[in-house]
């Protein structure tokens, strides 16, 4: 946290989740990478409404818990290597699905 805090605007960041399915040219990535995990950025709660998933959750860690939960419309994500921060970010989708179509 203080990297960042102290870290001058003027240098690129670069968040990243599990990097499953990251390429990075030869140059390399300018600036920072910071690389989101643990609880902090991975938890998923699971209520009567839905599933909440941090950035970090796994697309699959999330689909079982809904799974385990009775909830249905996020079975598409087992198939999707990454996490819910990347699958927003590029509106992932697999077999007729995407998450823009279960995003709240």
């Amino acid at each position: 946290l203080l990297l960042l805090r102290d870290l001058p605007h003027d240098v690129p960041r670069t968040v990243i989740g599990a990097a499953s399915n990251l390429i990075v040219r030869d140059g390399g990535v300018r600036g920072v990478a910071v690389r989101l995990a643990g609880r902090a950025f991975g938890g998923i709660a699971v209520d009567a409404d839905g599933v909440i998933a941090g950035a970090a959750a796994l697309d699959a860690t999330v689909a079982e818990h809904a799974a385990a939960a009775s909830l249905g419309g996020l079975e598409f994500l087992c198939g999707i290597p990454g996490t819910i921060g990347g699958a927003v970010a590029m509106n992932a989708g697999a077999y007729g699905a995407e998450i823009e179509g279960v995003l709240d």
